[in-house]
């Protein structure tokens, strides 16, 4: 899925956004970011960002005040699977692969969907090319880029499952569980 421009720009101006406040209710919590961004665009408020988040005029006559959800917890992860679009060839200093493009996509789309079952898992890189989340008891995800996870975890077993990124494979969920 292809992110819109609107969108880049949203998470430019978030990623720079400080906390201002949060509050708990009715055991879920939820926090307010303010970000100040300047308007791009004449009229309204762009439809792509009204569905993203709330959006609302600010004393400051050309600017908009934001409103959005504190990090999640896979933001870390995600952040290093960025890093690794930059290494090319020899990244490790010998003769490993540049991360391949598609895996680190797999992996990315594997954690957003993962939720807390996938809390704990460190992204590293494979000499191939591959990308793997690697689980603290032992054992890892491997994405290949071949839409499959080859996976094995200590005590719990191993294995492979087709990967659409749109669910966590049940045997991939059963050796995190």
């Amino acid at each position: 899925m292809e992110a819109t421009a609107a969108a880049h720009g949203l998470a430019f101006y978030l990623a720079n956004a400080e906390l201002v406040a949060s509050t708990s209710q009715q055991s879920s919590a939820v926090a307010r970011v303010e970000q100040t961004v300047p308007r791009t665009f004449t009229g309204g408020t762009p439809a792509a960002w009204n569905t993203l988040c709330v959006v609302n005029n600010t004393a400051v006559s050309e600017g908009l005040l934001l409103f959005a959800d504190t990090e999640r917890t896979e933001d870390r992860q995600l952040r290093e699977l960025q890093s690794f679009k930059g290494l090319g060839d020899g990244w490790d200093g010998e003769s490993a692969a540049a991360p391949n493009a598609v895996a680190l996509r797999e992996a990315h789309n594997f954690l957003l969907v993962a939720g807390s079952i996938g809390s704990s898992l460190e992204p590293t890189l494979h000499s191939d090319g591959s990308v793997l989340l690697e689980v603290p008891e032992g054992g890892s995800l491997r994405f290949s880029g071949n839409g499959h996870i080859d996976f094995a975890v200590l005590g719990k077993g191993r294995g492979r499952d087709r990967f659409d990124g749109t669910r966590v494979p049940p045997g991939v969920r059963h050796v995190l569980s």
